[in-house]
């Protein structure tokens, strides 16, 4: 957690489990904790469309564990893979299926094609991860629906590009163990990946600023601030290897200059002067090299189905290194 060097600001880590607005109080932790305003920022979670039930088998991006589990997720299935001796099993094991086209879905599955195509090749001895299918669905009629129509359409050909099989126009069904269905049409992915949403941190950021202006102005005692309008500062996505597509409204770009783009703005809101510099130097490594970062495999593994799967990984070669 980082806490901001302000004197008069107290930071806790706890649960809450009710307020009580007769004793203006919230209970955190079986402890009443007494307040003069309460602002609740309960923040966003994943959204399944009334199917919780999917959750299981599809996990969304919203936080360091979600991305560390879907991490963990993409290289078992490549090392079971490798390890199993059905031809069936081993392309569902290497197909993955993302859902949803926004900023999220996309970044995601350059990542992931970008993971197969480059810097494994000499991890694994019997199987070849460039043949992995990566599966872009989106509902409507063009991912990153959001950003102007050329900036989605060199999107779409920049993943296409990456080896992605970009299916628009199409609605997930149905998600179990086994597979996804998309319009009724069951393929064979061993995991379906989150759903990107449209949550913003800017927004959250802004909101969260004119919320404690009110509250300012009422504890001086001055007339508070005007109503709440929120002035989107631009979207960024990244898709993979010096491909990104930028609308700041004033400006729009795409390819190697967005990527370029992307990446600064991204480290200039990282806090500290060393994270910064870490992330630039772990950066230009990745690029000179391919090692897109650490493939490290945590957790327990998780159960599988009495099938080949569960097959140690061939001996004498790098483990997820």
């Amino acid at each position: 957690m980082w806490r901001a060097g302000c004197a008069s600001t107290g930071v806790l880590l706890g649960a809450v489990t009710g307020v009580d607005k007769e004793r203006r109080a919230v209970i955190m932790d079986g402890r009443s904790l007494p307040y003069d305003y309460l602002v609740l920022a309960t923040g966003a979670s994943h959204s399944y469309f009334g199917r919780d039930d999917w959750e299981p088998c599809a996990p969304g991006l919203k936080c360091i564990d979600d991305a560390t589990e879907i991490r963990r997720r993409v290289l078992l299935a490549f090392e079971r893979a490798e390890a199993t001796e059905d031809d069936a099993e081993r392309a569902a094991l290497m197909t993955f299926l993302i859902v949803g086209g926004g900023p999220t879905g996309v970044e995601l599955a350059g990542a992931i094609a970008e993971l197969a195509r480059f810097g494994m090749e000499r991890d694994f001895r019997r199987i070849d991860p460039r043949a992995a299918r990566v599966i872009l669905v989106q509902s409507g009629p063009r991912i990153l629906p959001t950003f102007p129509e050329p900036l989605s359409a060199h999107a779409t050909r920049a993943l296409q590009d990456l080896g992605v099989e970009v299916v628009i126009e199409s609605r997930v069904t149905d998600i179990d163990a086994q597979g996804v269905a998309v319009r009724q049409r069951h393929r064979g992915a061993h995991r379906a990946l989150g759903r990107g949403r449209g949550g913003l941190a800017g927004s959250a950021v802004a909101r969260g600023r004119s919320g404690s202006g009110v509250i300012a102005a009422r504890v001086a005692g001055r007339s508070p601030p005007g109503p709440f309008r929120y002035r989107h500062q631009g979207s960024l996505a990244t898709i993979g290897r010096k491909a990104a597509v930028v609308d700041l409204g004033w400006l729009r770009v795409s390819g190697a200059l967005a990527w370029w783009l992307w990446g600064l703005v991204h480290v200039f809101f990282l806090v500290g002067v060393r994270n910064q510099v870490a992330v630039i130097a772990n950066w230009f490594w990745a690029y000179l090299t391919f090692r897109s970062g650490t493939r490290l495999i945590v957790g327990q593994l998780e159960s599988a189905p009495p099938s080949s799967d569960q097959l140690a990984p061939a001996p004498g070669r790098p483990h997820g290194a």
